[in-house]
């Protein structure tokens, strides 16, 4: 009976164990867990992944505008809001991240959530540049995401290019408006050997599909051996504001697949573990107790 429950119970560590090890893992991650601040003493987020060299990201702004939301999740405090209603200010969220090598190919993702969307227009949410928190720096001088006039995605590496997914009522490609107070999950995949880079989206209840495919011309690898300045929320210079909030960003120093965006974006929707995998265990688990349960009767009918 012994060596069954061993059996038993290895099985299960080894599920839940190839389970885990199949998970992308960034090597950058901030959302609003770790963060300090809010309302007039200004914000503080301290990333939970990124590598050496990185520093917390602080409010730069002129004027104090960020705080804390509820997150995709539904757990309070873990989104980062930007209240301002939109390219009025000049706040936004800075640090420094430290280096991590040139990468041929990345996948950028993050949760988006607009709660303004009176004037969609030249939101910057996301920002690598050169440099250490360069308060003028252009747009994309390394890696840039954001909405164009016409409030459709825009994305660019390098600074060489300047991809949109154009024209209004078409924010991801698909033919609609992005709609008010809606968390929507977004990547970016980056990829030098596929000479392309293809927008994901997905949403709380809609599964990661392909929306977008971007030309990558000249743009090359993402250079990232030298410590650079990141910003969220706005871009360098200010005036750009995204109106809303940002949850879970993450950068991953490969192409992601859709069934791997798939399995982060079911990850980031729930706070429980999940059911797969946990569930397998449980049910594991219970046998285990079930077992047990039934040798001690055993053992008690002989004595």
């Amino acid at each position: 009976m012994k060596s069954k429950i061993s059996v038993i119970v290895g099985a299960l560590a080894l599920a839940v164990a190839a389970k885990s090890s199949a998970d992308p893992v960034p090597f950058y991650s901030v959302n609003g867990t770790g963060g300090t601040g809010g309302g007039t003493t200004g914000v503080t987020v301290t990333p939970s992944t990124s590598p050496s060299s990185s520093s917390a990201l602080t409010d730069l702004g002129a004027s104090t505008q960020f705080s804390f939301g509820t997150g995709v999740n539904g757990v309070a405090g873990e989104s980062i809001l930007n209240s301002a209603t939109g390219q009025s200010g000049n706040g936004y969220l800075a640090g420094t991240m430290g280096t991590q090598g040139s990468l041929t190919a990345f996948t950028l993702t993050m949760w988006i959530n607009m709660t303004n969307t009176a004037t969609v227009n030249n939101y910057r949410i996301f920002e690598i540049s050169a440099g250490s928190n360069p308060a003028t720096a252009g747009d994309g001088d390394k890696l840039f995401f954001g909405l164009n006039s016409g409030g459709g995605i825009q994305a660019r590496v390098n600074g060489l290019q300047n991809n949109d997914v154009a024209g209004a009522n078409t924010w991801n490609g698909n033919g609609s408006a992005i709609a008010q107070n809606t968390w929507y999950f977004v990547a970016i995949v980056y990829d030098t050997n596929a000479t392309s880079q293809v927008l994901y989206t997905g949403g709380v209840s809609n599964a990661v599909a392909s929306q977008y495919t971007f030309g990558n011309g000249a743009a090359g690898a993402l250079d990232l051996s030298s410590v650079t300045s990141i910003a969220l929320g706005d871009k360098f210079a200010g005036g750009r504001n995204w109106p809303g909030a940002v949850d879970d960003v993450n950068l991953y120093s490969s192409a992601l697949t859709q069934s791997e965006l798939e399995t982060i974006r079911t990850a980031q929707v729930s706070a429980v573990p999940e059911p797969s995998t946990y569930g397998i265990a449980a049910g594991g688990l219970a046998l285990v107790g079930a077992m047990g349960f039934r040798r001690r009767r055993a053992n008690a009918a002989k004595a």
